[in-house]
């Protein structure tokens, strides 16, 4: 899944309260860990995710492929 939210609203509290509500729910099905995908040079969601307790893992590097035609 994607999750993002627009420039206007960022800065807000939105994307917090968004992913607040994520955890929540994932936690409600049984869903012990979130994994976070973020583009390397975007530091202000390394940092957004950080201030909320997400730990930047150095040890991976993720692949993928487009399949759609």
């Amino acid at each position: 899944y994607h999750l993002g939210v627009s420039k206007d609203y960022q800065g807000k509290g939105v994307g917090k309260m968004l992913l607040r509500k994520a955890e929540k729910e994932l936690a409600r099905m049984g869903i012990a860990r979130v994994q976070l995908s973020v583009f390397k040079h975007n530091e202000a969601a390394k940092g957004f995710y950080e201030e909320l307790g997400y730990t930047l893992r150095t040890d991976m590097d993720i692949f993928y492929r487009d399949i759609a035609n």
